[in-house]
């Protein structure tokens, strides 16, 4: 059996990644959003001339529709979900 590491974090998000789910009158943080956002700082963070390197080291991290590499290996849970402080823009 595998051992996976834990790490747990408390974040406070300042930029948009709020979006509906069910109930599309309520904002709510989404796991999606959050992973949308660890995967472009890694792009942004890990260089590489040859995009299809690049696009193999991101996809062994975070998944790929590839059966060869299959589902991500980062699993990320959202335990609080609440908006403090939050405003629509004009």
């Amino acid at each position: 059996m595998i051992e996976m590491e834990t790490i747990e974090a408390k974040f406070r998000i300042v930029t948009p990644m709020f979006i509906s789910g069910a109930d599309q009158t309520k904002a709510e943080l989404r796991v999606p959003s959050i992973k949308g956002a660890l995967r472009f700082w890694w792009r942004a963070l890990n260089y590489e001339k040859d995009s299809k390197i690049l696009l193999d080291r991101e996809s062994k991290i975070f998944g790929s529709s590839d059966q060869k590499i299959g589902q991500s290996k980062i699993k990320i849970k959202v335990t609080e979900n609440k908006l403090i402080g939050h405003r629509l823009s004009p």
